[in-house]
């Protein structure tokens, strides 16, 4: 019913069975900054859990199609983990990068740094969506992506980069629910996975 109404966004709060295929059509269907979350281990889990929670549906299809599903619907994924203190970060913001070889490609752009200066690093990827983000005006510096700079300036710089990454492109956008890290306004569309 949601889809007749043309929503601007498509907002489903966690998908744990065969939901996901319905959520990942609707995601392919030009609904930009739509966003999910699931439960998962790491961001290359949440594609594989992502994979299963599909073929549990009612619609038989190929493992093949459900990664190209996948691989057309996601743009980021956030992977939130849970500190030794109890507290929650996001640990890393990983891009799908399409597929190739029917594998669904996934590249760390910032992880998270633990030790005494904890943060996050720019792992020196730079994704592909912002070559649609610059198709709509929606500029994000490039150097915010490298991994060359050190210390404290590498951390801020980076966290920096991924609140201008996850600001781009939507005007209006949800809080962050308490359990899952997640944004529509970063990309078409945000996976999101909680450990």
């Amino acid at each position: 019913n949601a889809l007749r109404m043309r929503p601007d966004r498509i907002i489903v709060g966690e998908v744990r069975g065969g939901e996901a295929l319905d959520m990942l059509q609707a995601m392919n269907t030009g609904h930009e900054g739509s966003l999910s979350t699931a439960h998962a281990n790491s961001p290359r889990d949440l594609l594989s859990r992502l994979e299963t929670m599909a073929l549990m549906s009612d619609v038989e299809l190929p493992v093949s199609h459900v990664r190209e599903q996948i691989a057309g619907a996601l743009d980021l994924i956030a992977h939130m983990s849970r500190m030794p203190d109890g507290s929650r970060v996001v640990a890393r913001i990983s891009a799908v990068e399409g597929l190739r070889s029917e594998s669904v490609l996934l590249e760390d752009i910032f992880a998270w740094r633990r030790g005494p200066q904890p943060g996050f690093e720019a792992t020196g990827m730079l994704p592909s969506i912002l070559r649609m983000l610059e198709e709509r005006d929606e500029r994000v510096d490039p150097r915010v992506f490298s991994g060359s700079a050190s210390g404290d300036e590498q951390g801020a710089e980076a966290q920096g980069g991924a609140s201008r990454v996850a600001q781009a492109g939507a005007a209006k956008r949800p809080a962050w629910p308490g359990k899952a890290a997640s944004w529509p306004g970063s990309a078409r569309r945000l996976g999101s996975v909680v450990e």
